[in-house]
C-alpha cells in the first residue's frame, strides 16, 4: 500500500472500538511459519498464501461473512425446464436469444465467473431477467432471480454452482434450434 503497509493498516482497524471486530484477512506472497505466526500475532484474523485461487477465498471469507444459504424455489434446475417453457418459440427467435446469450451476456458470465464481485453478479443477473421478460423464458427470470437472492444473502457456499449454470444453458438451446430445424425441414 502507498501510505502504510497492512501491519499498520491493521493495527489502526484492531485499535478502534468501532472497528475492532471488522476481520482483516491479510494476503501474503510469502509461506514461511515466522511469517505466518507474525501476521497472525500482529492482529490480523487470518492470511492467504498468494497466488489467491477463488475457493479459497470465498471458503475463507464465508467463515467471516454473516450469510445464509438460500434454498432453490424448485426443485428442478433452471436449465431442465428450459425444454418446456420455450417450446413455443420459433427457430429465428431462438436463434436470436442464442445471439444474445452467446454475445455480451457471455462475456459478462466471464468475468463474473472469474472476478467474484457481488454487485456485478447482481448487475448480470438483471440482465439474465431483463432477457427471459423479452423472451418469456421463465427459466432465465428464475435464474437470474436466484443469483440475485444468492448475491444478495451473500451465499458464497451455492452461489459458484449457481453461476456455473450458464454454460449449460447455451447448449440446451442450441438443442432446441436443432430440434426446432429438424422440425420444419
Amino acid at each position: 500500500m502507498p501510505i502504510m503497509d497492512g501491519f499498520e493498516a491493521t493495527s489502526i482497524i484492531k485499535n478502534e472500538d468501532d472497528l475492532k471486530s471488522v476481520p482483516v484477512i491479510a494476503l501474503t506472497a510469502s509461506a514461511m511459519k515466522e511469517e505466518r505466526d507474525k501476521i497472525l500475532y500482529s492482529g490480523f484474523d487470518h492470511f492467504l498464501p498468494k497466488p489467491i485461487f477463488q475457493k479459497e477465498l470465498v471458503k475463507k471469507l464465508s467463515n467471516y461473512l454473516n450469510y445464509k444459504t438460500s434454498a432453490p424455489k424448485h426443485s428442478s434446475s433452471a436449465t431442465e425446464e428450459i425444454s418446456y417453457n420455450l417450446n413455443n418459440m420459433s427457430g429465428e427467435q431462438i436463434k436470436e436469444l442464442l445471439g444474445i446469450l452467446e454475445g455480451n451476456l457471455k462475456q459478462k458470465w466471464e468475468l463474473i465467473r472469474t472476478t467474484f464481485i457481488l454487485n456485478e453478479i447482481e448487475s448480470f443477473a438483471k440482465e439474465i431477467i431483463k432477457t427471459g421478460v423479452q423472451f418469456n423464458a421463465n427459466n432465465l427470470i428464475d435464474w437470474g432471480e436466484k443469483l440475485i437472492e444468492q448475491t444478495q444473502n451473500s451465499d458464497m457456499e451455492n452461489l459458484p454452482s449457481s453461476i456455473n449454470q450458464y454454460k449449460k444453458i447455451i447448449p440446451k438451446f442450441k438443442n432446441l434450434k436443432f430440434r426446432e430445424g429438424k422440425h420444419n425441414g
